[in-house]
């Protein structure tokens, strides 16, 4: 092979390695969005991963935590009512019960009291929260009677988990 020729050949394969490098890059060029878009979406599926991971391993410590109380039982609303605020009105609806996990249920209720002092209304939650399995308080709201100094109006929901056999 001589001089020229030798030449000629490093001379096209530099031609076919230029176009097949413009060859790529026109192709990255045209699927750049659509790889990015699906990067993306696989980032935000690692981060609900995460997200469910911390949610199951909070779950799992809180199960942990009451499991001491497995044998027993939520007291009742009615009666904690009863004895923290003695002849005062309420209405006690429990909510539908929802299954947690393998196990465990979860109770809702609401706890509607009229025209009740204040002071008596923290007793029943105080009450409630001391139960051997305690019932926790998800929201509150108080209106201030008009006519009676220290009372009002709340409406509670109150909830607790319970082990189903």
């Amino acid at each position: 092979m001589n001089e020229g020729s030798k030449a000629r050949t490093i001379g096209m394969v530099g031609v076919v390695m230029c176009l097949v490098g413009i060859a790529l890059s026109v192709d990255m060029l045209r699927t750049f969005r659509s790889r990015v878009d699906r990067m993306q979406q696989k980032a935000q599926q690692v981060g609900e991963l995460h997200r469910l991971r911390a949610q199951a391993a909070e779950m799992d410590g809180m199960l942990r935590a009451v499991e001491p109380y497995a044998g027993s039982s939520a007291g009742s609303l009615e009666t904690l009512k009863d004895e923290a605020l003695p002849g005062e009105a309420a209405e006690v609806r429990e909510r539908e019960r929802v299954t947690l996990t393998a196990g465990w249920t979860g109770r809702q209720a609401d706890v509607q009291l009229k025209n009740v002092p204040i002071k008596g209304l923290m007793r029943f939650i105080r009450m409630a929260e001391e139960q051997r399995l305690p019932w926790r308080l998800r929201s509150c709201t108080i209106r201030a009677a008009s006519d009676r100094r220290g009372t009002g109006d709340a409406t509670l929901v109150m909830e607790t988990i319970q082990r189903v056999n």
